[in-house]
């Protein structure tokens, strides 16, 4: 195991390097006494930001599993046990080993976890710091609120969880480490409970601006390179992006693909150049790119904007990725059919894609992927019905898969709100392994099969993308 490398300043041990190199990072470990009730499969987020989506790893007979992947930053990463979030500490290179006791998992304060490798001193701490902090309450500010009264609720917010973080450290003698890694974290959490101020459709277009540039304020540091430290970042820019792009008149008013992606992109640019305005670009082209491939090499050449070439190669590689997405075969077992009479079936072990294709042949299938929990699934449902009457007596269907709930609420929602469909349930195990083999990172997710039973998407359009969903779901059909 390598040593973890510091530089001091003013007293404060910081990492050395952000982004500066990139290698694997390994996580390893072993569950141990595991009865017929332990979890058998584990699902894990490492947050490279230019890679998406979690993985999973079913245990072996012996109770041990391995993954790995590609890291770019000294950031936190999530394992995902059960109903539990266990935080990492890690850096490009890393080598971590957990042992799990599967005897414990009542005790509280991750009695059960053991973490050893690179870091793993850190990674103790970070770990419970986190779980104390994210159990705090959280505000819940009224979003019509002008900026600079909303940015005062955020600070008041802050300062909140700041007085709680300080207590804690102390009673725990935190890693200065750790201690400034929260501080950074705190401000994205905050900037996260926020989301949708930005995203109102309301008031005049300087006000929608005024309340996009409320998450470029100073206050949350938003051009420093050292936020990618923090799984959190990641949201933050999304939003600031996403709220920065629909308060402009004239991106939103734009229909043709080439157009928009000139005027987002010439938006963009605008910002501090950086590492971070790289990934904002990166993460602005990433929609058009996909939904349109070939449309990067229709404008002139983007490659100067960005300072680091990382993030435009990938880019580039996405863009002139036309082929399918391919996974390997998986056997799932845990998922229970919902006929249309309301009766319950359990489903054998399959392929979830295979066992579609041979149930649904020569269809054109379109699969929800949702959480009984989960607002904007919940949010995008009510645009499922015009989207089903438009495609009513054509082959496709609608699949509905719902994962990571309760089952009595999953029943609860096809029935109150006649979800229509085919509606399938994913027991604990079930959803880790289906999303870790996909690569989703979360919901609503939306795969798209073609006629032939080949996945071509896993990221389709939403059903409130109207017009959008519509024509790809017919340019499937004449295929």
């Amino acid at each position: 195991m390598k040593k973890l490398a510091f530089i001091v300043m003013t007293g404060i041990a910081m990492p050395l390097v952000y982004g500066a190199e990139r290698d694997e990072v390994v996580i390893s470990g072993k569950v141990i006494n595991i009865t017929e009730t332990t979890p058998k499969v584990i699902k894990f987020n490492f947050c490279n930001p230019l890679i998406k989506g979690a993985q999973s790893a079913q245990l072996d007979q012996n109770g041990n599993f391995t993954v790995r992947q590609e890291m770019m930053y000294t950031q936190n990463m999530t394992v995902h046990f059960l109903r539990y979030f266990i935080n990492l500490y890690v850096q490009p290179g890393d080598s971590v080993h957990l042992t799990i006791d599967a005897a414990l998992l009542d005790q509280p304060d991750f009695a059960w976890l053991t973490i050893e490798g690179d870091h793993a001193d850190i990674s103790t701490q970070l770990n419970l710091c986190v779980n104390y902090l994210y159990q705090l309450p959280m505000s819940s500010n009224n979003l019509s609120l002008t900026p600079p009264y909303m940015l005062a609720a955020v600070k008041q917010d802050y300062r909140y969880y700041l007085q709680h973080l300080e207590k804690y450290a102390k009673e725990k003698h935190l890693l200065a480490v750790v201690t400034e890694w929260a501080k950074r974290d705190l401000r994205l959490l905050v900037s996260n409970s926020i989301a949708d101020y930005g995203m109102q459709k309301t008031g005049s277009w300087v006000d929608r601006r005024a309340r996009a540039k409320l998450f470029a304020d100073p206050f949350f540091d938003m051009y420093n390179p050292e936020n990618f430290q923090s799984m959190m970042f990641e949201s933050h820019a999304g939003n600031y992006i996403f709220a920065l792009t629909r308060s402009d008149s004239t991106l939103t008013g734009t229909q043709k693909p080439v157009e928009a992606l000139q005027k987002a992109l010439a938006l963009l640019s605008g910002e501090p150049a950086g590492e971070v305005r790289d990934y904002m670009l990166y993460l602005g082209c990433l929609p058009y790119i996909k939904k349109h491939p070939g449309v990067l090499d229709s404008i002139p050449d983007i490659s100067p904007l960005f300072t680091k070439t990382i993030f435009y190669s990938t880019l580039k590689k996405v863009s002139e990725d036309v082929t399918p997405p391919v996974f390997p075969e998986t056997l799932i077992t845990g998922i229970t059919y919902l006929n249309p009479e309301g009766e319950t079936r359990p489903v054998p072990e399959i392929d979830v894609l295979c066992y579609l294709k041979n149930r649904y042949p020569g269809k054109v299938i379109y699969i929800d992927v949702y959480a009984t929990w989960c607002g904007p699934c919940l949010e995008e449902m009510q645009n499922a019905p015009a989207l089903h009457e438009e495609m009513k007596g054509k082959d496709v269907v609608f699949v509905n898969l719902c994962l990571q709930s309760a089952v009595s609420n999953w029943m609860d929602l096809v029935r109150k709100r006649s979800i229509g469909g085919e509606n399938y349930f994913f027991t604990d195990d079930a959803t880790k392994l289906f999303m870790g083999t996909y690569r989703l990172s979360g919901y609503p997710s939306y795969l798209l099969m073609d006629r032939q039973g080949r996945l071509v998407t896993t990221t389709a359009p939403r059903p409130s993308e109207a017009k959008t969903v519509k024509a790809t779901l017919l340019k499937l059909l004449e295929e």
